[in-house]
């Protein structure tokens, strides 16, 4: 049987509450077949200790230990995607805790799909369980618990992302399409291969947990109940429109970089970041037509009323 080397890449800054933890739940992997390389952002607590504390194992490469820069979360996870080498690569967050089948159970399923066609870029995910501080749990799926889909259209991905980076493992072809590209303008590098995935290639889901999603004061981004998270925001329609945005100048920056694009998604792209060029019932029709459409009903709601009043 051929061992398929796994890079495993974890971004760092001021992440000493939780890191151990995390690491060691790694290091307590079924699959030992992986290397971790770790970038730290440029921390000022105790996180480059914890670090240190691990350079004797020879599976755990510290990429930037005499170069500290802050390049924030993409430019620190894209970082480590460049310098890592392996057959596959999967991406971890400082503050979970990932459960000891995680990465065979990802492995099964991309060399289930890979048999099927190796020769296009694929991106496996999992569900999983959101706990608090403590590890205690406050929901068995955040999949189920958020109304996300788990498979989403590439339509779908171009207005929200339902795929959760700490989850994903991606091949050797999707990364030779997301490395050396400018992503300056692009909302969160997991949303991004996820777009790749879909529109050259696969998408796999493993509906089973692998992870503990921990949710605390400091996370970069959490899962939220999506009621709740609309109710709370202030200026809802001011943020929603910038984010609308946002997404809106991801998808113009993906067909920039991607000529090999299909007619049919550039076309896509060029209705959803031209809205405002048609009428209400075309957009309408359009975006049914497209799939261009949120997950859940309620935020689907506002979203939509937000597009036709654009």
């Amino acid at each position: 049987m051929v061992t398929k080397k796994i890079a495993i890449l974890l971004s760092t800054y001021n992440g000493e509450r939780f890191l151990e933890e995390q690491i060691e739940s790694i290091i307590k992997q079924s699959n030992q077949q992986w290397t971790l390389y770790i970038r730290d952002d440029g921390s000022t607590d105790k996180t480059l200790d914890i670090l240190g504390r691990y350079q004797a194992d020879d599976r755990i490469q510290w990429i930037n230990e005499n170069k500290p820069q802050n390049l924030r979360v993409i430019g620190s996870f894209l970082k480590l995607l460049e310098s890592a080498e392996a057959d596959y690569y999967m991406f971890c967050d400082q503050d979970d805790v990932w459960l000891s089948d995680k990465v065979q159970v990802t492995l099964n399923k991309m060399l289930t799909l890979e048999a099927e066609n190796k020769q296009q870029p694929i991106l496996v995910h999992t569900d999983l369980r959101i706990v608090d501080q403590d590890l205690k749990a406050t929901s068995e799926s955040m999949i189920k618990t958020q109304n996300l889909d788990p498979q989403p259209s590439f339509g779908r991905l171009l207005v929200q992302n339902s795929i959760t980076g700490c989850t994903m493992m991606i091949n050797q072809n999707l990364k030779d399409r997301c490395v050396g590209l400018d992503f300056t303008k692009i909302r969160m590098h997991d949303w991004w291969f996820a777009l790749v995935a879909s529109a050259f290639g696969t998408i796999g889901y493993v509906p089973q947990a692998t992870i503990l999603y921990r949710q605390h004061g400091d996370n970069e981004v959490g899962a939220k109940n999506s009621l709740s998270e609309l109710m709370s925001r202030k200026h809802l329609f001011a943020q929603t429109k910038q984010m609308i945005q946002l997404a809106m100048a991801q998808a113009t920056e993906f067909v920039a970089d991607y000529p090999n694009l299909t007619d049919d998604k550039v076309e896509m792209v060029h209705f959803y970041t031209n809205v405002k060029n048609y009428s209400k019932v075309e957009r309408y029709r359009k975006m049914r037509t497209y799939g261009l459409l949120k997950n859940g009903s309620g935020r689907n709601a506002f979203y939509v009323f937000q597009m036709l009043t654009w």
